[in-house]
């Protein structure tokens, strides 16, 4: 483990080093390569392909199904081999729709069914008895069938686990986008100095930050139920736009009011029912209803201007 190497750095070390210098001169190496394009460019020449083991057809770790490590490069003649590969317990990792439980249990048993099948068609093929050409023919077709078959719903499973994996990457960066975005609508609300809106407003923002919580403990559940997950990130996504959508409008409504209110200061004492209505926004805005004192400080300059043309 990472603890392990920071504690015991030298032994590790040391180990790693006897293991690398045991691959040096007990194995026979190819070229390292650096792409899958690269290898079958220029795959290497052996009597066996090998692939393993352990989870080399994890989609959740390796990505979509690859030919590397199905071994699809080469000269058709050498043989493959799987030595100990699977596709992992990702249902240990992400839950699955029920639905799709069936599908992945029809592919196990595709799969096994695929094995015995190959398995005749290697009798057939160097048993002693003669077999017709027609029929070993048709075994093998029927045989390419199912590795086909078989390697559709495989990549349906990959981009299904894949798809899982995309929404759970996205709730993480979601979350720490919308928190810092939270943070920043919360000092904008403190500048406006309303008791009573930043309580109105706070509302919303405490339970986006409670939705981000649930969305934390969700993925910290193993198995990760990403439907719930879905479900949690809608809400908080919609929550969110909807505090910072009213975040922005009443920002921009706030100051033209002040622009507004300033402009009309200016003829307060000219006509006296501009002052009780400029002292009716003025309440307005105090208030925290910017939208309102905005629309009544226009209404306020159109009457100032029309009252200018009379008097000219």
């Amino acid at each position: 483990s990472i603890v392990k190497n920071l504690v015991y750095p030298k032994r590790n070390l040391t180990r790693y080093n006897k293991f690398e210098a045991a691959i040096k001169e007990k194995l026979k190496l190819t070229k390292r390569y650096s792409s899958e394009k690269e290898l079958k460019q220029d795959f290497p020449k052996a009597d066996v392909y090998i692939t393993g083991s352990d989870q080399v057809w994890n989609p959740i770790i390796v990505g979509n199904l690859s030919d590397i490590y199905t071994l699809n490069f080469g000269n058709k003649s050498v043989r493959r081999i799987s030595y100990a590969a699977s596709v992992g317990e990702t249902n240990l990792i992400l839950k699955y729709s029920d639905e799709f439980q069936e599908k992945l249990k029809n592919l196990s048993d595709e799969l096994d069914t695929l094995s015995k099948f190959k398995r005749r068609v290697d009798f057939f093929v160097h048993g002693l008895e003669k077999t017709y050409y027609t029929d070993l023919l048709n075994k093998i077709n029927d045989l390419k069938k199912g590795v086909e078959d078989c390697k559709t719903h495989y990549e349906e499973y990959s981009k299904y686990l894949s798809s899982l994996k995309s929404d759970t990457d996205k709730a993480y960066e979601l979350i720490n986008n919308r928190y810092l975005k939270l943070k920043k609508c919360e000092a904008i609300i403190r500048e406006f100095n309303n008791e009573s809106f930043e309580v109105k407003f706070n509302e919303n923002v405490n339970n986006a930050y409670s939705l981000m919580d649930e969305i934390s403990i969700t993925l910290k559940t193993m198995p990760i139920d990403v439907i719930k997950l879905d479900d949690l990130v809608n809400k908080l996504e919609e929550l969110c736009l909807k505090v910072f959508s009213e975040v922005d409008s009443l920002s921009s409504y706030r100051l033209l009011s002040i622009d507004n209110i300033m402009l009309i200061n200016r003829d307060r004492m000219k006509f006296a029912d501009v002052h009780n209505l400029l002292t009716q926004a003025e309440s307005l805005f105090f208030n925290g209803e910017y939208k309102s004192a905005y629309d009544m400080s226009e209404t306020i300059i159109n009457r100032i201007e029309d009252k200018d043309k009379v008097s000219r």
